[in-house]
């Protein structure tokens, strides 16, 4: 990567956060070796990016609907989650949501969502993702020779809306994130 930086955190337009935020990811890919440091320091960008509490690259177990297993995360997260299969009653909501509806899915604990459940909900943002949660931005990523995953994008505190922005570059990552699982790079 390159050693000088010379890119300002908040960026005034959109389009000019999105090219940072590509290139950046980009660069990562080309100049890192692919290996656990790689996959933390694209999930620490992405982190650092949206200005999110924790970052993470979930992915579907086919014998096992209800579950996902972590394939990396930022290193935000309180315990280690790589590896880590995460359960419950508000993931398979979340993933059995993914399944009805295409893109992207923005749930705040404050705004209860009439798909879940009262304990589907609870769920999800008391233990489902380890920690409490507030906020939780869910992009599937779809490789063709690989399970479906999800980026998930989590702030813990606070209210969170996620404009339509972070949807839209969450969504174009998801592609990038998709063709690397697609050539083995992740795990």
């Amino acid at each position: 990567m390159n050693q000088i930086q010379n890119r300002r955190t908040l960026f005034r337009r959109y389009a000019d956060r999105r090219v940072a935020a590509l290139l950046e990811l980009h660069e990562i890919l080309f100049y890192q070796n692919a290996g656990d440091r790689r996959d933390r320091l694209l999930m620490n960008t992405m982190n650092a990016d949206y200005q999110t509490d924790r970052v993470a690259l979930v992915q579907t177990i086919p014998e096992t609907p209800s579950a996902v297993t972590v394939l990396c995360a930022s290193e935000s997260w309180s315990t280690p989650v790589p590896d880590r299969l995460l359960v419950g009653a508000g993931i398979q909501r979340v993933i059995d949501t993914h399944r009805q509806f295409e893109g992207a899915l923005t749930l705040s604990r404050f705004r209860r969502s009439s798909i879940f459940s009262d304990s589907e909900w609870q769920s999800l943002w008391d233990s489902d993702l380890l920690e409490p949660a507030t906020a939780l931005l869910s992009v599937p990523v779809c490789p063709s020779n690989a399970p479906v995953a999800y980026l998930w994008l989590v702030a813990d505190n606070g209210s969170r809306e996620w404009s339509s922005h972070d949807r839209d570059l969450a969504e174009e990552e998801a592609v990038l994130l998709a063709r690397v699982l697609d050539r083995e790079m992740l795990r």
